[in-house]
């Protein structure tokens, strides 16, 4: 057993900290010695001597203590015989006649102007240059002045009578006697009293800083700090130019490291300070998390892990042993490790985001909040997942700290940031377009493309290309690795345990040396989270682990069929598919359920998975792609006359005369294009205030030219009926494939009608994209296909294929609680009931600015407008319905009655059903402009009438149900900041709602709740090599012919293609799961050729193909028959290999 914590007062610190420590104690002997100097300042300006003469060294003074007084020093000019010449930047001030006498009679002996002088003073006349014996001197500022002679009578006079012979002396009277402020104005003045030139120049560095306003003087305190503006990279330049050398200190780093060293650190200091808030951001610094709470340090039963070491231990490597002057509580990070050993971590890596899942140890399966570590923020559901992608601000930086250490290097978030952060800045549009290049969000998808390069450029300008995934070799920047460090830092922390199992879930179809290069790199980026002290125990690391677990859709599967009810007993099979439509891909997967062997202890139920697919172009990020494509494409002639351009999507065609604006190389391409598919996202995700703005026919948007030239507010023409149009063939496009995949799955033995001896196909749609109705309904359309597609003597005609929506979905939970059946028909009939329902979010805040902001002066819009706004508040679907009949009587009514009222009620309505937030403002003042006085007051005799009649009544009794609806909004609106003033606000009762939401798998987490039931036995291999991605065949009049069908050709067989007869031939090859009918036109999107060279074409010899991977193929010439070729030894230098990609 290992401890759990202990009390220190000996810390080891990185050598990245300590230098801070080393910086700080530099500034902080800066302050220090300045301080001293400061002293001595105070000291001589305070001297209470008789007339002592102080020479400035700087500038043409004698400071005279006692009168405070500043005299011109006559060997520095500044004199003349003619007047008085005044010193820039300096007010003349008086002598008084008695203070002249003592200067220049009573204490001549301390008096420097002519210590040797007897009856005249000799000067040079500064305007002159000629030498002159001065008998009387003049002195005094402007408004006074009088002379005083040098001879034995000491007589004066004030008759301003200038004599030849008089010596024009200026004097400076500093009136204010207070030390302090006289410190000020030596400072403001520059005046260095200091002839030892260490202490010179140190003066004149304080004047210096002070006239800056880089140092701030407290004269309560004598004291001088530096200001906000003095930063301490600034004082460390400071420091440096001086030589390191600044009033006697030595501020070089190796006697500054030594003294760190050798004292202890008081709890009181501003050093403790420093290393205490390193301490608690560490992982601020590091991931953008909560600063964690102080008494860590400080409560034996928490304690920090950068605390730790082992007793005896020998200082770490880069690590710095600081001494505290009292006790600290550290914690053993091995401790955390061990005592969650059952603890278990599911992640589901997808391409537009993370979901993460845990279990410890108990049965219990709990989303973890990646998104965010602001853990004191209410929760939201975007706290749960962690989009993809990833901002460089300074790349040679962060890969400097991420190397310096193996476990929890100190890395600065702000040099390189991911999750919602890095999508924010991805997303706004006042970004230039030459950052698009610090971004990127296409990991899995570059990780799949075997010859995608990726280059980038940080803030800052540097460059870094990155090879294909597959090409990566040590050392390389690894975008996957990073985002797994990050994920393992929101994973293990202080704040949480630290896990040390970790499974992850793949693509049905993903190649095996992917998805294993893939685990390599989330186990390095994971192990980078940990504790260092957890890397070096051995007990850990053999628990330590990351591995593959069940593919997206097996896990979607096991999630489902037990959140849904599947319990098989005894012989009994359930047959299953998994619609999974993810952001980047759909994928298929077809499988039996059925309960466990009654001698396996280990495992409830039993999956065997007996086929998959996949749509490679369908996913949610694709389909916005495409719609932005077709966009660009429909204001090509606008984008071309200001050479604007766009990227060509994934699969899709070039367009003949529309392709000189595609470009795939060009930043200011992909940021157009990602801008525009953000533009469009809510008609994808059926935002209706975005699809009402969309179908007004134009849309803006900031757009580069390809000389990075930015279009502000670029107007483009959209259709919104052939942006539906185009995501509905898309999502048919993968249904149909869909359902051909499940007819080749069972027809591997030419026995389709194997289908229609199954009593029952459960259908699970998966992923968030699955809520759409358009997917529903298309599924219907083919579910009904198959139907009348069986045979006359299949099956009786009952519904035999059930569909269950994505889990978490409102119907999912309807079938869930036996409210609703699994049958498409029921289920599409529920859909469109909750469209009917209004948005309550959106209208609900209109609605109040609408009540608040824009108070209608109507009485009836008044009444109406409080009681929906209650209704929604209240979301009580029964005052809304009567709402809504309400509208549709009048409408019905009084049609055409009166032009204005019908338009103005039929918009209103319009924009309640529609969620339309323009229109609702919109209209909300129309009634009143748009109608005359008389229109007006007819309008007002219409609704009385309304009001009066039998029907009106029957849904108005309905509506007086709310007794005052006016009080009742004031009583929610006081009891919601009753709440506000409490512990509990608005924000904590959602949040309790999203906790028990989240809590429950869904569409888009079932993925990563199903990856962690141990309790399910995958019969399938799902370790071994995925299948080969491609039907071949050849290009048959206009038609893709199948040759070689991936379901039913194994790896390592040669399979006849082709007659040897010409020097090149086609490989045609397609995902398409249709290929098999023969039927397929060939220009169909995602069909593709490779070309294949015969050196010496035969009629006698025949094209050969093997396949060697899922990608690759071997073909070669022989004249041999199929049969004798697989049994025969082929010479290696006749065979080629062949890659083929989807281009």
């Amino acid at each position: 057993m290992v401890d759990k914590t202990k009390s220190v007062d000996t810390i080891q610190l990185p050598g990245d900290i300590v230098g801070k420590l080393i910086r700080r104690k530099k500034v902080s002997m800066l302050r220090e010695a300045l301080n001293e100097l400061l002293v001595e300042v105070k000291n001589i300006i305070s001297t209470k001597g008789d007339y002592e003469w102080i020479k400035v060294e700087n500038k043409p003074f004698y400071y005279v203590t006692t009168e405070n007084m500043l005299v011109v020093d006559i060997e520095r000019k500044h004199i003349s015989r003619s007047r008085l010449i005044d010193v820039p930047e300096f007010n003349m001030g008086n002598m008084s006649v008695d203070t002249a006498r003592k200067l220049f009679r009573t204490y001549t002996d301390k008096n420097p102007l002519n210590p040797n002088f007897n009856e005249y003073i000799p000067y040079i006349d500064e305007e002159t240059g000629d030498t002159y014996n001065a008998n009387f001197i003049w002195i005094g500022g402007i408004n006074n002045a009088a002379y005083y002679s040098w001879n034995s009578d000491d007589s004066y006079n004030n008759s301003r009578i200038i004599y030849d012979n008089f010596l024009k002396l200026p004097t400076y009277a500093l009136t204010d006697p207070k030390a302090e402020d006289l410190i000020r104005f030596f400072f403001e003045k520059d005046l260095n009293l200091f002839s030892d030139k260490i202490k010179s120049d140190g003066f004149e560095l304080l004047a210096k800083l002070f006239n800056e306003e880089k140092i701030i003087y407290d004269k309560d305190s004598n004291q001088v700090d530096f200001s906000d503006k003095f930063a301490e990279g600034e004082i460390i330049n400071v420091i440096t130019a001086n030589g390191s050398k600044i009033l006697s200190h030595d501020f070089n780093d190796e006697p500054v490291h030594k003294k760190l060293l050798s004292e202890k650190i008081k709890l009181s200091s501003d050093t403790y300070d420093f290393i205490r808030d390193e301490l608690l951001s560490c992982d601020e610094t590091r991931v953008h998390m909560e600063k964690y709470s102080e008494h860590i340090l400080k409560d034996p039963e928490s304690g920090h892990w950068d605390l730790w070491s082992e007793d005896g231990e020998a200082k770490k490597k880069d690590f710095e042993e600081i001494k505290i002057d009292g006790k600290l509580i550290a914690r053993n990070p091995v401790y955390d490790a061990l005592n969650n050993r059952s603890g278990i971590v599911g992640i589901d890596f997808g391409t537009k985001s993370t979901v993460v899942t845990y279990r410890q140890s108990r049965a219990d399966v709990l989303p973890m909040r990646i998104g965010s570590g602001q853990y004191k923020r209410a929760v939201s559901m975007a706290d749960y997942e962690n989009p993809t992608v990833m901002e460089l601000r300074d790349i040679v930086s962060f890969r400097k700290d991420y190397n310096k250490r193996a476990g929890r290097p100190l890395t600065y978030w702000n040099d390189l940031l991911i999750s919602h952060e890095a999508f924010s800045q991805l997303k706004d549009e006042q970004r230039s377009g030459d950052t698009f290049a610090t971004f990127f969000s296409e990991l899995k998808q570059w990780a799949n493309d075997k010859e995608r390069q990726v280059s980038l450029r940080d803030a800052n300008g540097v460059e870094i290309d990155i090879p294909p995934y597959m090409r990566l070799k040590d050392g390389d920047f690894d975008p996957i690795e990073i985002y797994a460090y990050y994920l393992g830092m929101f994973i293990n922390n202080m704040d949480h345990k630290i896990y040390l199992r970790y499974k992850m879930s793949f693509p049905a179809k993903i190649e095996k040396a992917v998805r294993d290069k893939i685990l390599k790199s989330f186990e390095r980026g994971i192990k980078k989270s940990l504790p260092q002290a957890v890397l070096d125990n051995e007990e850990c690391m053999k628990i330590f682990r990351v591995e593959q677990g069940a593919s997206e859709p097996a896990a979607y599967a096991i999630c489902a069929l037990q959140e849904y009810g599947f319990d098989p007993e005894d012989d009994e099979k359930m047959y299953y598919g998994i619609f999974d439509f993810g952001g980047g891909t759909t994928d298929f997967d077809f499988g039996i359920w059925s309960s466990g062997d009654e001698d396996d202890d280990n495992h409830d139920y039993n999956i065997s998975r007996f086929g998959e697919g996949e749509d490679p172009y369908l996913g949610g990020e694709n389909i916005l792609g495409v719609l932005a494509y077709n966009v660009f494409l429909d204001n090509y002639d606008e984008l071309r006359k200001n050479n604007i351009i766009f990227t060509k999507p994934y699969g899709e065609r070039d367009i003949a005369g529309k392709d000189w604006l595609i470009s795939q190389d060009s930043q200011y391409a992909h940021f157009n294009s990602k801008h525009m598919m953000e533009k469009l996202r809510g008609v994808w995700e059926n935002d209706c205030e975005i699809r009402e703005s969309v179908k007004s026919g134009t849309i803006q948007l900031n757009l580069f030219d390809r000389m990075g030239e930015s279009h502000l507010n670029f107007p483009l023409t959209v259709s919104l009926d052939k942006l539906d149009a185009i995501i509905e063939q898309r999502i048919e496009s993968g249904v149909k494939q869909f359902f051909s995949t499940l007819k080749n799955c069972f027809d591997k033995d030419n026995s389709f009608e194997q289908i229609y001896k199954i009593d029952e196909i459960n259908i699970f749609l998966a992923g968030n994209s699955c809520k759409s109705s358009v997917v529903f309904k298309i599924f219907k359309k083919y579910i009904d296909k198959l139907y009348s597609d069986m045979p006359a003597d299949g099956k009786e005609s009952k519904k035999w294929i059930k569909v269950y929506p994505p889990l978490g979905s409102k119907q999912a939970i309807k079938i869930q609680k036996q409210e609703l059946e699994p049958d498409i028909d029921k289920i599409i009939e529920d859909l469109s009931e909750d469209c009917k329902e209004i948005s309550s979010k959106d209208c609900k805040e209109v609605l109040v600015r609408l009540k608040d902001e824009k108070a209608v002066e109507d009485e009836f819009l008044n009444r109406f407008i409080d009681g929906l706004k209650y209704s929604i508040e209240e979301w009580d679907e029964v005052f809304l319905e009567a709402y809504i009949k309400q509208l549709e009587y009048i409408i019905n009514k009084y049609d055409g009655v009166l032009k204005v009222f019908d338009e103005y009620i039929a918009e209103l309505m319009n924009a309640i059903t529609e969620d339309d937030t323009e229109l609702l403002e919109k209209c909300n003042a129309e009634l009143k402009e748009g109608a005359t006085e008389k229109e007006y007051e007819s309008i007002q005799k219409i609704l009385d009438e309304v009001a009066a009649t039998e029907e009106y009544k029957d849904i108005q009794k309905i509506l007086d149900e709310m007794v005052a609806t006016d009080e009742k909004i004031v009583e929610i609106k006081a009891a919601r900041q009753d709440d506000d003033d409490s512990e509990f606000d608005e924000d904590d009762i959602t949040a309790e709602d999203i906790l028990e939401k989240i809590s429950r798998p869904n569409g888009k987490t079932g993925v990563a709740f199903g990856l962690l039931d141990t309790r399910v036995k995958i019969v399938q291999n799902e370790s071994a090599e995925s299948s080969f991605k491609y039907y071949l065949g050849q290009n048959r009049k206009k038609k893709f012919k199948c040759i070689i069908d991936k379901d039913k050709q194994e790896y390592g067989q040669w399979r006849r293609f082709c007659s040897a007869s010409v020097d090149a031939f086609d490989i045609w090859f397609t995902r398409t799961a249709d290929a098999p009918s023969n039927k397929v036109p060939i220009n169909e999107i995602g069909i593709y050729s490779e070309t294949g060279f015969i050196d010496e074409p035969s009629e006698e010899k025949s094209v050969y193909i093997k396949l060697v991977s899922p990608t690759d193929i071997e073909y070669t010439v022989s004249e041999l028959s199929e049969e004798k070729i697989n049994n025969a030894q082929i010479n290696k230098q006749d065979i080629e290999r062949l890659t083929l990609q989807e281009k």
